[in-house]
């Protein structure tokens, strides 16, 4: 069994809608990371403007990848049974995805509050809304959303939400969105996330790509807080056997972030890992598994 803990559908960053289909990928800088399996060095500072438009550019073109159909399509190729869809308001609704769980009971939603610009948010009521037995989590983005992971309201969602007992999914490491005029692509840096690990050790809290450029700084902060669980897309095999070596494999799940990224080559670098079946299978489905309670 194969579940992807890291997927998205339709347009995440402006919220456009998408044709319907099978849509081919383009050509890109992705695809050239893809091709050289991940390998961007072991913990690059953020990018430079030019590699970070590239890769905006490309996104905005791989978003319209992000169809259920294509969805679907990509996990059968790659035997993969469940996908984890990451919600991230207002753009790709929560109500959105458990309608398309409603008919996919394979696809399980990730939920989502608006966060965006939004300093006056009803947090109990947008929980009230959004937050129910039919997600399995919740997904908040500080560069889409534009809140920095210590401010004040990132840690009230965060008090609000820890009596749902259920992970927060996060973007973490620094990100091509800078089309946006604030400028904030460094709210996903790691050690911005420490103040809300520290302060509610009893929320699992999933570092989606591992801290993306970022990855030994986001590996000693999990060695250093045991409520981190660590999400494996866009970093190479090599990487990832580190953080095995240093976290344990129990906090490690496979993610490859559709469309983003294809699943295909995220799945090369976890099966190039010299490690058992057992702890193999711990990656690719028995973590997560455990981790949302299915």
């Amino acid at each position: 069994m194969i579940i992807d803990s890291h997927t998205h559908l339709f347009d995440v960053f402006t919220g456009h809608k998408i044709k319907k289909g099978i849509v081919n990928y383009p050509l890109g800088i992705t695809m050239l990371l893809e091709w050289l399996g991940y390998k961007k060095g072991s913990n690059n500072k953020t990018p430079n403007k030019i590699i970070r438009y590239l890769a905006l550019y490309d996104n905005l073109k791989r978003s319209k990848c992000g169809t259920i159909e294509n969805l679907l399509f990509y996990m059968s190729e790659n035997k993969i049974q469940k996908s984890l869809v990451w919600a991230i308001e207002p753009f790709v609704k929560t109500k959105e995805l458990i309608e398309i769980y409603k008919d996919n009971n394979n696809l399980l939603p990730i939920a989502s509050i608006n966060l965006f610009n939004n300093p006056d948010i009803d947090i109990v009521n947008e929980f009230k809304k959004n937050i129910s037995d039919k997600v399995f989590g919740l997904k908040i983005h500080p560069i889409i959303q534009n809140i920095h992971p210590a401010s004040e309201i990132f840690l009230n969602v965060l008090e609000e939400y820890a009596i749902y007992k259920k992970p927060v999914f996060l973007h973490t490491g620094s990100s091509s969105v800078v089309f946006r005029e604030y400028n904030n692509y460094e709210y996903g840096s790691i050690y911005n996330f420490e103040k809300a690990v520290k302060t509610f050790p009893d929320i699992l809290f999933i570092f989606g790509h591992m801290g993306n450029n970022t990855p030994l700084e986001a590996i000693d902060l999990a060695k250093k807080y045991s409520n981190i669980i660590l999400e494996t897309s866009y970093q190479n095999n090599k990487i990832i056997k580190i953080a095995i070596d240093n976290i344990g494999i129990e906090r490690i799940i496979f993610g490859s972030d559709f469309p983003y990224s294809r699943q295909y080559y995220a799945l090369k670098e976890i099966f190039k890992l010299k490690i058992s079946c057992d702890n193999l299978e711990k990656i690719l489905f028995k973590n997560i598994k455990k981790i949302i309670n299915i």
